[in-house]
């Protein structure tokens, strides 16, 4: 495989010949300066507005009194934009002079007013429903693989929370509107128009991201739609200027929150502890000769003192990111290209052996051509390809696996390297980390992924004025390739008397056999047609849209491609521009459902009005715009598992195994031990299984304030979520499962607002952001608890609640412990355990007596801001959540024998009165470790999740070199926390950085945009 700087190599130099070719194309076109003033409709100079040259690189601004000077052809077509104006082109003649006239946009009804819905753009102003957008150019540059990350905190609706770290694998997941299910789901992520994992995506191919949040657009995809949608619209090209962009950004990322392991001083002396907590009696493991060996280091061989962390992790991994892409084109061709490549190392530390270097790693190489050219004045088509390539290295053990031994290993387990240079070990720990690391093999993944996009518009003004014919194809692969080395070592335990005893089986360095696996192939096709028409006051958008996909994925064992298919209409009215009214509806289907019900009808209505466009309003100085809105309709959902996860196929169907004899499997018959070929059933087919469906009554208002410089939206709504698979309540009488039945159902409401402001003082460009969703839920029904206890039911409960015993402190005394109930949690309860409340006055501490805690659905909000100043630039980002809880019984039992700094705060007789936590113990800790509310803390947070600072130089600089701009920038992820938590965690990641998982890491990096 090539090397990622020869591919940008490539890319660069195809990028200058494109230049270079369009320059050849204007050099004979003598340049002339053009000079002229720019005015609005009364006549007033307009400062501000950009100006380009079509097809050409040229640029300029209009100054405080509109005029303005750039280089073009004599007979140049100029491109005009400005924010709250009507982008405008002119076209220059030879001699003559240069006044163009700029007229205003409606509020919400600019160029840069428009949003992204399904399969068509509408400016704000005339949206009904409710929608958030943000586009890539207000947002920093990425220091995560991940793209939705990115999102966090920044649209009201949307909450983003990070999932993990670990190289290529910083993932979040991402919900609309909280929760309304007992399942989790991600929002549905369409790229283009198809669905795609937008991790697939580098940032510098995206346009923008909208996030579509009631039944007026989400009924259009009908079974897809309920858990909410993501757009994500990658670049086009642009026919009025070209560019070509280059960027490279370096950083680190640090772990951080680590747990902080204990010396083999503190861990042996706890584990004594532990062992006299348990029985009185014992002789303690370590005696004082070991203790103070430990303690004073003098013989690290037989009594080691190891850090793991300190030795395997490194304190800093570097963070790599180079992205070239070109945009432009002219009238009749547009295009957008472009190549990335991303270096995401790992914190492993001495992991160079002489054959391989086992640290774990992440490479991706993207690459994006985007094409639109007109055939001609009717026909338009767009060929969008992508793709992305990536490497992954892991140790043979595992990255995560490794992590559990860095974490979970006793300090003084054994010397990681005896006094001849083998690996230490013992029989009780017999994986050495540094063998792991270093003489196990290694495993190489590649995964290769492929998207391709045909779109085509007829314009059908022949047969009817405005109608036009669409069709959009795609087709998507994947697949991975896993190759690398195998090793095995020998560890030996040298702290024994005599000759070190041999543990493990060596095995010498071979190739690991290299396999093709989990291909993917997914096609889907939308055809329909569009309507657009002005009568005098009266306006119509219309479409229709019918579609099939097909996704044939390997993983689940069968060939059968799974089949999804739709028809898909909205209609649009306005009268004068101020009174709004749409209609939509789909009627999908999907394979996976019985056929006699396997179609269903997903309708919605929604309507606006601009009440600031009335008369009694035209005059307001304070309020700028206003419009009330509303929608109520349904949508549906087919992802909800069928009980054995995503996989599972024809879930109305019964399934049978076959039990074979040569398996050793099947049925004695007769007197004889001879067994019989048979088989067996697996499951009870459902044949009224169906989807969910999603109610959901959306009220909301937008308005804005002080001559447009705040706009705001909100939102208030309420679903109604039936058709949950859960338990079925019927007895289990025929020795099979009965499955689950589409009989759950939950309520939810909430609020979501947003606001942002936007103004310039003198040479400050300032703006702020904020948004926030509050949502509550509360389960209807859920099936599978007959007989259950009513303050243990789900019922009027929100869905993320669980069962907690009720702490009442920690016992002091035997006494204590024989004048309280008899506990079934442990065969053994002792001082300094948890003491537990008896709901159910039986006197017995069981499973009956938990509650069921209603851990509340986390109320999401963001804020931040934007400045510019001369060429100084900030843009910082902040996201929080409140009323959340986490469970710290996961952190606090983590390390060897479930040891950690945060032990040292364990009750014993001489810190009763001020211990935090339960004894330490080896043995009968059920009591302890079980869930109870002694466990649960508040976990709200606001968190810096990025930061950058940039410079721009000054264009009076840049035009010599023929550049048109150079940003440097310093850029920050993950920054700052701020919580009540009393323990080293972070919050949105408690458990990270413990047991067998990644650290949490912070970010920093310095980069370096180029235009050209």
């Amino acid at each position: 495989m090539k090397r990622p700087y020869q591919y940008l190599k490539q890319l660069v130099i195809l990028l200058l010949t494109v230049t270079g070719l369009q320059a050849f194309g204007q050099g004979n076109r003598p340049l002339v300066t053009l000079t002229g003033v720019v005015l609005d409709s009364n006549h007033q100079g307009v400062p501000g507005v950009s100006i380009s040259v079509q097809e050409s690189s040229e640029t300029a601004t209009t100054g405080a009194d509109g005029k303005f000077s750039i280089q073009g052809p004599a007979n140049a077509i100029l491109v005009l934009k400005k924010s709250g104006y009507l982008a405008q082109t002119y076209e220059t003649v030879a001699g003559s002079k240069i006044s163009i006239t700029m007229a205003r946009a409606k509020t919400l009804a600019g160029d840069d007013d428009l949003v992204e819905i399904p399969f068509g753009v509408r400016h704000k102003r005339y949206l009904t429903e409710a929608v958030s957008s943000v586009s890539t150019s207000d947002l920093p540059q990425p220091s995560t693989s991940a793209l939705p990350n990115i999102l966090s905190g920044r649209l009201a609706g949307l909450s983003v929370l990070q999932a993990g770290t670990q190289p290529g694998n910083d993932f979040s997941v991402y919900r609309v509107r909280g929760r309304t299910s007992f399942n989790f789901v991600n929002a549905l992520v369409l790229v283009d128009g198809i669905e795609r994992d937008m991790s697939d995506l580098d940032f510098e191919e995206v346009e923008s991201f909208t996030v579509l949040k009631d039944p007026a657009t989400l009924s259009w995809y009908g079974l897809r739609g309920s858990n909410g949608v993501i757009l994500v619209t990658t670049k086009k090209g642009s026919r009025t200027k070209s560019s070509i962009n280059l960027s490279g950004q370096y950083g680190f990322q640090l772990p951080d929150h680590l747990v902080k392991p204990l010396n083999s001083y503190e861990y042996a002396s706890l584990y004594n502890e532990a062992l006299l907590n348990d029985n009185p009696t014992a002789i303690p493991r370590y005696d004082q000769t070991a203790l103070d060996a430990y303690r004073n280091g003098s013989d690290p061989y037989r009594y080691p003192d190891n850090n793991y962390q300190e030795r395997f992790l490194k304190s800093a991994t570097p963070f790599q990111r180079y992205v070239a892409s070109a945009q432009g084109g002219e009238k009749k061709v547009r295009y957008f290209a472009m190549m990335s490549y991303l270096n995401q190392g790992g914190l492993f530390n001495e992991t160079k052996g002489p054959n391989y270097d086992s640290n774990n790693g992440y490479k991706r190489f993207n690459f994006r051509s985007n094409v639109d050219f007109d055939v001609n004045s009717r026909l338009t088509i767009s060929v969008n390809l992508a793709g992305r390539v990536e490497n992954r290295i892991d140790p043979t053990y595992g990255t995560l696996p490794l992590m559990g031994l860095i974490n979970g290993t006793r300090p003084n387990a054994y010397p990681i390297l005896n006094r001849d240079g083998t690996f230490g070990g013992t029989t009780e720990d017999q994986n050495n980390i540094l063998g792991a690391i270093t003489a196990n093999g290694v495993i190489k993944a590649r995964k290769r992924v492929g998207f391709a996009n045909l779109k085509a518009t007829q314009k059908l003004d022949m047969i009817l004025d405005g109608l036009s014919f669409d069709l959009l194809v795609s087709y998507d692969t994947k697949g991975d390739y896993t190759s690398g080395f195998t090793q095995n070592y020998r560890v030996f335990d040298a702290t024994v008397d005599g000759n070190p005893i041999p543990y493990r089986t060596e095995a010498r360095l071979a190739y690991r056999s290299a396999a093709y696996e989990n291909a993917y192939r997914a096609s889907e096709v939308w055809t329909g047609f569009d309507y657009n028409k002005t009568f005098q006051a009266h306006k119509i958008n219309a479409s229709v849209r019918g579609m099939r996909s097909a996704i044939i994925d390997f993983r689940s064992r069968t060939d059968f491609s799974q089949r999804y298919q739709a028809f898909s209409g909205r209609v649009e009215y306005a009268f004068k521009d101020r009174y709004l009214l749409k209609l939509v509806g789909s009627y999908a289907g999907d394979d996976d459902l019985p056929p006699n019900n396997r179609y269903g009808f997903f309708p919605a209505v929604s309507a606006g009005w601009i009440v600031s466009d009335e008369s009694f309003l035209s005059d307001n100085n304070v309020l700028s715009f206003l419009k009330i809105r509303a929608s109520y309709g349904k949508t549906g959902n087919t992802e909800i598992g069928f009980g054995e996860g995503a996989l599972r196929r024809f879930p109305y169907q019964s399934r049978y195994t076959r039990n074979l004899v040569s398996n050793a499997a099947g049925y004695q018959f007769g007197t004889g031990f001879a067994l019989t070929g048979s088989a067996n059933e697996l499951n009870i087919g459902n044949p009224y299984i169906t989807w969910e469906t999603l109610t959901t009554a959306n009220l909301g208002v937008d308005f804005n304030l002080f001559k447009n410089t705040v706009t705001a939206s909100l939102d208030a709504f309420k679903n109604k979520r039936t058709g949950i698979l859960t338990t079925a309540s019927i007895p289990d009488i025929i020795g099979q499962s009965s499955g689950d039945l589409n009989e759950g159902a939950v309520n939810s409401q909430g609020i979501e607002g947003s606001v942002f402001y936007h103004n310039n003082f003198g040479e400050v460009d300032f703006s702020l952001n904020a948004n926030f969703l509050a949502t509550k839920d509360k389960v209807i029904y859920q099936g599978g608890q007959a007989g259950v206890p009513a303050y243990q039911s789900t019922i009027g409960l929100g869905a993320g609640s669980g069962l907690y015993y009720v702490s009442d402190g920690l016992y002091q005394s035997k006494q204590e412990i024989e004048a309280g109930p008899k506990s079934t949690l442990s065969n053994q309860i002792m001082p300094g355990d948890i003491r537990y409340k008896d709901i159910n006055n039986d006197n017995i501490i069981d499973a009956n007596d938990r509650i069921r805690f209603n851990l509340g659905t986390p109320n999401y909000f963001g804020f931040g801001t934007a400045v510019k100043y001369k060429i100084f630039d900030l843009n910082a980002q902040f996201q929080g959540t409140v009323g959340q809880k986490t469970n710290i019984r996961g952190i606090i039992d983590t390390g060897p024998s479930a040891f950690n700094q945060e032990s040292l705060k364990r009750w014993t007789p001489a810190t009763a009165a001020t211990a935090i936590y339960p004894r330490v113990g080896l043995a009968n800790l059920g009591n302890n470790r079980t869930d109870s509310d002694f466990w649960l803390r508040d976990a709200d947070y606001v968190k810096l999740k990025t930061l950058e600072l940039g410079v721009t130089l000054p264009q009076s600089f840049t035009q010599k070199l023929k550049i048109q701009s150079i940003r440097f920038y310093l850029n920050g992820f993950n920054l700052l926390t701020f919580s009540k938590l009393d323990l080293d965690v972070d919050p949105e990641l408690p458990f990270l950085g413990r047991g067998s998982t990644y650290p949490y890491v912070k970010t920093y990096s310095f980069g370096l945009n180029v235009k050209l």
